[in-house]
């Protein structure tokens, strides 16, 4: 999944890097933002402060190199340490509010996860949904 020009979109088939682009079709249009947060064993929640922070990994997505060694050996930030995900998604109304009605540009995208809280004003209205997946078998530290 990923969120290009303004749509939600998914990939069919395998992926090409020589082609990047190929094989993905539009799911939901006027998305505006998917993001995903990350929920660790320790307690960390990675991917949720603005602006955006990846110091903690690759593209803000947790390391999944199995040559740390076995459990209990494995940096915080590994995926087997995720216990759960946090998913936002942001979709905008199709046309502007006609200026005889909202004659400013007040608006603004709201802030999820890491997203910039600085984004433009614009006469859109914007619609926010997050859902939290918990992962069964793995459980916090006591």
């Amino acid at each position: 999944m990923r969120v290009k020009n303004r749509s939600l979109q998914q990939k069919n088939g395998v992926f090409d890097p020589t082609n990047p682009d190929d094989g993905f079709f539009t799911v939901v249009p006027n998305v505006e933002d998917l993001q995903v947060a990350y929920f660790f064993r320790d307690g960390t929640v990675r991917n949720d402060r603005p602006p955006q922070d990846c110091t903690w990994a690759t593209n803000c997505v947790p390391v999944q190199d199995p040559a740390f060694g076995p459990a209990g050996t494995l940096p915080e930030t590994h995926a087997a340490n995720v216990i759960g995900l946090r998913i936002t998604l942001t979709a905008r109304s199709s046309q502007e509010v006609p200026v005889v009605q909202e004659p400013s540009a007040r608006f603004r995208q709201p802030v999820a996860e890491n997203h910039d809280p600085g984004a433009a004003q614009d006469r859109f209205y914007r619609y926010q949904n997050s859902v939290f997946v918990l992962l069964r078998n793995r459980t916090p530290r006591a």
